[in-house]
């Protein structure tokens, strides 16, 4: 699925008049070296992909999990669970700030911002403008960051529905 150069050839022997080309993966792939993250970048960075079908491809991956996810610009789903963990791999063709404007409804887990500091919030982060679902956990340890980053990522003036979870642990 993280092949862009056989993604390619399929589709130009295959799919001749295919015109749009959407998808968004969630998957775990086990590199060991960034060198090998960044070759699944470079074969969705080719001329088949950005110049002659104008398809652009965003892979993010997560080192501490080793998931990465590959999407089409603009993203085609409409419901995404945010980690600030996973970090963009250059692309001539992307900024590292996307603003989002196809994802409708977000999902906040705040023990994912436990660890991070202010910096790599706001260095490697994406606006979604459209939002108007927000789903959050909160944890009896659920620290400022994870709130101040809410108001950076989400115009909370659009959200019509917030869901929250309240998870309290208590040991005796």
């Amino acid at each position: 699925m993280s092949d862009g150069y056989r993604w390619g050839k399929f589709i130009q022997l295959n799919l001749t008049e295919l015109k749009k080309f959407e998808f968004y993966f969630d998957q775990w792939i086990n590199c060991k070296t960034l060198k090998e993250s960044e070759l699944i970048n470079s074969s969705f960075q080719t001329p088949f992909w950005i110049e002659h079908k104008q398809w652009f491809v965003v892979c993010e991956y997560s080192k501490s999990s080793a998931l990465y996810r590959l999407y089409t610009q603009p993203i085609c789903v409409n419901e995404l669970q945010y980690d600030p963990y996973y970090k963009q791999l250059r692309s001539s063709t992307m900024n590292t700030m996307i603003e989002n404007k196809t994802i409708k409804s977000v999902i906040l887990r705040p023990y994912t911002f436990n660890r991070l500091v202010e910096q790599e919030i706001t260095i490697n982060y994406t606006r979604f403008v459209q939002a108007t679902h927000l789903t959050f956990e909160i944890y009896e340890d659920s620290n400022s960051l994870f709130w101040s980053s809410i108001f950076r990522m989400i115009d909370i003036t659009k959200i019509v529905k917030i869901t929250q979870y309240i998870s309290i642990v208590s040991i005796y």
